[in-house]
């Protein structure tokens, strides 16, 4: 899945647990432009902040 893919699975998931960027942030203990970053699609995250928003949202990664 290409990274804007990934953005609007992660915008959904926030938009249907109805949580903040500084909610999901604290959460997955992650910088505060991290969602933001995922969200746009943008490649300035690591796979353990993708993890570790995806765990604060209740979804699965699956690396291939």
């Amino acid at each position: 899945m290409d990274k804007k893919k990934i953005g609007i699975v992660v915008r959904k998931a926030k938009e249907k647990k109805a949580i903040s960027y500084y909610e999901i942030n604290k959460q997955a203990n992650v910088q505060r432009t991290v969602v933001k970053s995922i969200e746009t699609g943008d490649s300035s995250y690591t796979i353990d902040s993708l993890l570790a928003v995806g765990h604060v949202l209740g979804l699965s990664v699956k690396v291939e």
